[in-house]
């Protein structure tokens, strides 16, 4: 795979071309608690640089952080 110049037209359209991509969604249900994790643990990294086991990990981050804000809110 070729590096390509972050300085160039080709690199700014790849950018626009990935941003434009919907992020991908949880392979496991989410509540809304957690869900309120999704979207800025997904943004961390390119929509397509996400693997299968990537967003099951994903998502357990995403209720771990919510069990802890809500254990956190009890206190």
């Amino acid at each position: 795979m070729s590096k390509v110049d972050a300085n160039s037209l080709k690199f700014a359209a790849a950018a626009a071309q990935e941003a434009s991509l919907p992020l991908p969604v949880s392979p496991v249900p989410l509540d809304d608690d957690a869900l309120l994790f999704w979207d800025d643990v997904i943004r961390s990294k390119r929509a397509t640089a996400w693997t299968p086991s990537d967003l099951y990990i994903a998502a357990a981050l995403c209720r771990d952080l919510a069990a802890v804000e809500c254990a956190f809110r009890r206190t």
